[in-house]
């Protein structure tokens, strides 16, 4: 009967090591997949705001409030617009 006993004991340690380890992974998991969702989003933003300034909707302070991106990174973002537009060959034919 101890030994039955002793046996429960053992398994309930290592079932609740088990679920511990099992908690961790999912903590873990989750924010690895919440800084994939974060960075999807990024993304997006900048994808609108690269529209919004193709298509000249609004400023560079207006659309990164609307898109929730730094000043800079939208300045950035249109910098290099204009210097893929510019330097494109059929502006020197």
């Amino acid at each position: 009967m101890n030994s039955l006993k002793a046996q429960n004991k053992s398994l309930a340690i290592e079932d609740e090591q088990f679920r511990n380890e099992y908690m961790r992974c999912n903590i873990h998991d989750f924010g690895i997949m919440e800084e994939g969702k974060e960075f999807g989003r990024s993304e997006a933003n900048l994808e609108a705001a690269r529209k919004m300034l193709l298509t000249n909707l609004g400023t560079i302070e207006q659309i990164a409030d609307v898109q929730g991106l730094p000043l800079e990174t939208v300045k950035q973002l249109s910098n290099e617009l204009q210097e893929n537009f510019f330097s494109h060959s059929f502006f020197y034919e």
